[in-house]
């Protein structure tokens, strides 16, 4: 029973996120902003991330959040990865962000392995109105 409940929640997280990928994006980020080609952030910044965040819980200043395919790939290829948890966080000028961690069979985040942020924001980077 409980693996199918953990079993239905991974997908309902991929087929969030593949939402939010498959979604054509009316705003082209800048060549310089940081999620433009790089998510991958270590696991000492994704603590600090989510600890803003606990510090000082906020509703989402933003709608949504995009991560390229790539990042997702490398966390669901790793060893033992069974799915994504995502964590509500906070940069330290207070934007809010969410950070990505692969989680094995039981559910367990894989701390040793690979974590995503940087985020592509929406507002500015949405969906055209339709």
């Amino acid at each position: 029973m409980k693996r199918s409940i953990v079993t239905i929640v991974i997908v309902i997280i991929a087929a969030i996120i593949a939402f939010l990928l498959g979604r054509n994006m009316s705003v082209t980020p800048p060549a310089d902003f940081p999620g433009a080609d790089k998510h991958e952030i270590t696991r000492e910044q994704a603590d600090k991330l989510i600890q803003n965040n606990k510090k000082d819980p906020q509703i989402p200043k933003i709608e949504a959040g995009a991560f390229k395919r790539g990042i997702l790939d490398k966390i669901l290829a790793q060893r033992n990865c069974d799915g994504i948890r995502i964590y509500y966080a906070q940069t330290e000028d207070s934007l809010s962000t969410f950070v990505l961690v692969g989680i094995d069979t039981s559910g367990a985040d894989l701390k040793k392995g690979v974590y995503a942020d940087y985020i592509l924001p929406c507002p500015p980077f949405c969906n055209p109105p339709h």
